[in-house]
């Protein structure tokens, strides 16, 4: 099986194209779009108010949907009409309005820009982008924090480096994790720490998913002996 550096290329590839062939393209640098995908997510069961054991953070709120954490769902051959009538018109469904949705993408300039033609995004998403760099926060935190929008929020996965981010406007969650898997490129704890410090000065709630690493019962869940599972703040109502 192909083995990169990149946790999702190597998991779209060698799984789950494999299984569903219908839904991802054999090679991860091609889109594949799915007409009536986010629909099907949209009507998935409310867990709003329900416990969640294996994910204790969650008990309680809604449920989260992730667009985006394993491709990019503004990606330049995905057209601003797809956008329009397969993920947005999802989001705001009667349905999809029970839910919290993730927009995870690297082109938040774009999204910006479409989120600018109809009036700001819903209630109901969290607007994202990924940095792994310096160089990539400072391209594109700006960008996050022009789009008009109700909530916004940082992954800093995978962390490659240490990240000053205190010079931008606060958000309102932030992400973190190192990269895993075969190959993996380690991640110095002191830019985990340098974030979570930082996190904690400008009081933005701060998730730890894993250290990463090649070797994945070393590459745990806990930073200095601690889990940091915090989440957004939200006004949440009844929907």
């Amino acid at each position: 099986m192909k083995q990169r550096s990149c946790y999702a290329g190597n998991l779209h590839e060698n799984r789950l194209a494999v299984a569903l062939p219908s839904l991802y393209d054999p090679v991860f640098t091609q889109v594949r779009v799915a007409p009536g995908r986010m629909t099907q997510a949209a009507n998935w069961h409310d867990l709003r108010g329900k416990e969640r054991p294996t994910k204790p953070w969650l008990s309680g709120l809604p449920r989260f949907i992730f667009v985006g954490d394993m491709g990019d769902f503004l990606s330049q051959k995905v057209s601003d009409e797809y956008f329009s009538q397969e993920i947005l018109r999802a989001v705001q469904s009667e349905a999809g309005q029970r839910h919290i949705w993730l927009l995870l993408t690297k082109r938040p300039r774009r999204l910006a820009k479409l989120a600018t033609v109809i009036g700001g995004l819903p209630a109901n998403v969290i607007a994202m982008t990924t940095i792994t760099s310096q160089h990539t926060a400072d391209l594109r935190i700006p960008a996050l924090l022009s789009i008009p929008c109700y909530y916004r929020a940082i992954s800093a996965e995978p962390l490659l480096e240490t990240i000053n981010i205190t010079s931008f406007a606060p958000v309102d969650w932030l992400i973190t994790g190192g990269e895993s898997g075969p190959g993996a490129r380690p991640t110095p704890f002191t830019a985990f720490h340098h974030l979570q410090a930082q996190c904690n000065r400008l009081n933005i709630p701060f998730f730890f998913k894993q250290a990463g690493g090649e070797d994945k019962q070393k590459g745990g869940k806990k930073l200095d002996g601690r889990t940091y599972t915090a989440m957004p703040r939200l006004q949440l109502s009844e929907r």
